[in-house]
């Protein structure tokens, strides 16, 4: 069984996320596969991450053969913390999961949710009220800012409410 988890693949090189020889390959097997989150963003241009009876194909596309499963499967940034840290605080994964009995904690030890578990490796919860910043993108270069230059920055909201300025 395959459910619950996130595979990203960071490489430039062609990649297939699911890739399966027949179509009655993806019946049986995706029967044990959901609630999945696949992530590959440089593919080369033009090459699906998809594949099934030697068809090239969206995630969609996939979706629809198997209709009976992968519904819950989705393709979107898990938004780690680092490439080598699998922490998250990532709105979409945050108790998006089905539960697994046989799963009862995440890899920090942590207890994982008996109803809403988070997908992925790590059980979290998010904050209500959580700003931060997700982007730099004036000044470019350089460290010292004189008192003329602006500095842009992209605001995000991380948490759960709606955050209202002016009364957070």
């Amino acid at each position: 069984r395959v459910r619950n988890n996130v595979i990203q693949y960071l490489g430039t090189y062609y990649v297939y996320l699911i890739y399966t020889y027949s179509t009655s390959q993806i019946t049986s097997a995706a029967g044990s596969m959901d609630y999945n989150v696949f992530w590959a963003p440089n593919n080369p241009s033009g090459y699906d991450r998809w594949a099934y009876n030697g068809t090239k194909t969206t995630l969609s596309t996939f979706k629809s053969a198997v209709s009976a499963h992968n519904n819950n499967t989705w393709e979107y940034n898990p938004e780690f913390l680092s490439n080598y840290d699998l922490h998250t605080y990532s709105q979409n994964l945050n108790n998006s999961g089905t539960p697994l009995a046989h799963v009862t904690e995440d890899f920090d030890g942590d207890t994982r949710s008996a109803t809403t578990p988070d997908i992925g490796c790590d059980e979290y919860t998010l904050h209500a009220i959580d700003a931060g910043a997700y982007s730099v993108s004036a000044p470019k270069e350089g460290c010292g800012l004189g008192s003329s230059e602006n500095l842009t920055i992209g605001i995000r909201n991380y948490g759960t409410s709606t955050i209202n300025a002016a009364t957070n």
